[in-house]
């Protein structure tokens, strides 16, 4: 009896169904326990102002400056709110603070690609302060909540304030994005939260997508610079973490890192195909280089 209770104690533990059930819906259990009306409210709050702001140029009812100055204060009401509630609701204040930055994203996106209020220059440098904004205030209160209400934000406000005349517009979209892709960069560096850089990875190379056929030919190498920029920041963001803190990455982390290579490979043969088919098999070899 006593050799059976040492070969039990040297046993290593076994997990049932239910526990391995429990391990492999860790992400599910944190998205699913989101305050998701907060959520939905605080998106439909940042469309409503984005649509708000679209008309309000088409249509002039305020001046420029106005309108910018309003969305910015609006946005930043938000912020301020969710700081004030934070203790007391915090679902709800997360929610609204999320909303006020991606709020900030849209009129700062507005006021330098829509309706040149601001050079891009000091627009830029706004937009750097409203990124790292929302990143500090992800990390602060461990909200996967703000940094998914943000990105959002600011990847949709491309969409809603597009106005297919400006000539440069491709060229401030892609400083725009990768200013952006800077701050997941940052956030993945400390939080391991997939469903952000999942959302983040699609949506910034959706945008690519949509802009392809903006794209002079003589600029084309410039666009894939810019592409291919995009590219390494979410090769950080998907490694980073693994590497900053020696954890090994799981399937569904292999399956991002993945993902990102074949989202650059199809935007990049959209922007290159009809003119540089013959670099492709190059390419095709280095980036396996790469991954191996």
């Amino acid at each position: 009896s006593a050799s059976v209770l040492v070969s039990q104690q040297n046993k290593p533990p076994t997990f049932g169904i239910i526990d391995r059930l429990r391990l492999r819906s860790i992400d599910w259990e944190q998205v699913l326990g989101l305050n998701w009306l907060a959520i939905i409210g605080a998106i439909a709050l940042s469309v409503g102002v984005g649509f708000f702001l679209k008309l309000a140029f088409e249509n002039n009812w305020i001046g420029p400056t106005g309108r910018i100055i309003l969305g910015i204060s609006i946005g930043t009401l938000l912020v301020c709110i969710g700081e004030y509630c934070q203790r007391r609701f915090p679902p709800w204040a997360q929610s609204m603070a999320g909303g006020g930055v991606g709020i900030l994203y849209l009129s700062v996106y507005a006021a330098f690609a829509f309706v040149d209020v601001l050079d891009p220059m000091p627009a830029l440098i706004f937009l750097a302060l409203v990124v790292v904004l929302s990143g500090v205030l992800a990390l602060r209160y461990e909200s996967l909540t703000i940094a998914i209400i943000s990105v959002f934000g600011a990847y949709l406000a491309p969409m809603l304030l597009d106005s297919g005349v400006h000539p440069d517009q491709y060229y401030i979209l892609l400083a725009y994005i990768l200013l952006v892709g800077l701050g997941v960069l940052g956030v993945s560096v400390f939080r391991n939260w997939r469903w952000l850089t999942l959302l983040s990875l699609l949506a910034s190379y959706s945008l690519f997508g949509l802009y392809i056929d903006r794209v002079p030919d003589q600029d084309l190498l410039i666009a894939q610079i810019g592409l291919s920029g995009n590219f390494l920041l979410f090769v950080g963001a998907t490694t980073l973490f693994h590497i900053a803190w020696r954890r090994e990455p799981n399937p569904t982390d292999m399956t991002l890192m993945t993902l990102n290579a074949g989202a650059y490979f199809s935007v990049t043969y959209g922007l290159l195909w009809e003119h540089y088919q013959g670099w492709f098999g190059v390419m095709s070899l280095g980036l396996a280089i790469f991954y191996g």
